[in-house]
């Protein structure tokens, strides 16, 4: 079993997110949201659940797929939960999300959600050929110069690929 020193600070974090707050995408996969609690505020059941930016008492009961209060985290003081922040989330905005046992916070981090589009727009079709129209919508401020779209064939090979910044394929 973990050990935990009792002196050691409560924390929360995003596994992989980058940025301050960390960013994270709800059209990609699961995120780990790890916890560390110091021995002596380690008490059961707890939750992790997603709130309106540094609001008390504004929740989402479905905002964190995997977790939210009916799902109760590991009863040791450390541990990942593997959770999708929901689709259906505005982006663009700051969330928190607290490990709790309500009504006490033991753990919060604040996180930012964003959102990535893609989507064939429209597409004819001559002879083997087909043509496709491709559009594609990112979250304003978490797009960067760096972003790709990946056409990919039925076996998951690239049949192309193009940087949104300036559909094309040389960096912008």
């Amino acid at each position: 079993p973990l050990v935990v020193d009792p002196h050691h600070q409560a924390a929360l974090r995003v596994e992989g997110a980058v940025g301050n707050p960390p960013v994270v995408w709800s059209t990609g996969g699961p995120t780990h949201f790890c916890f560390t609690l110091p021995s002596t505020d380690n008490v059961n059941p707890k939750h992790l659940v997603l709130y309106a930016a540094n609001s008390m008492t504004w929740y989402y009961p479905s905002g964190l797929l995997g977790a939210g209060l009916t799902a109760p985290v590991a009863a040791s003081a450390e541990g990942c939960v593997l959770a999708q922040v929901s689709a259906g989330l505005r982006s663009g905005r700051e969330y928190t999300v607290r490990l709790e046992r309500y009504p006490t916070v033991l753990a919060s981090t604040n996180l930012w959600v964003a959102k990535a589009r893609v989507r064939i727009a429209a597409y004819s079709r001559y002879l083997d050929t087909i043509k496709l129209r491709v559009k594609w919508a990112v979250t304003p401020g978490a797009a960067s110069v760096h972003d790709v779209v990946k056409v990919l064939d039925g076996h998951g090979a690239v049949v192309d690929w193009w940087f949104t910044a300036c559909s094309c394929k040389q960096r912008a």
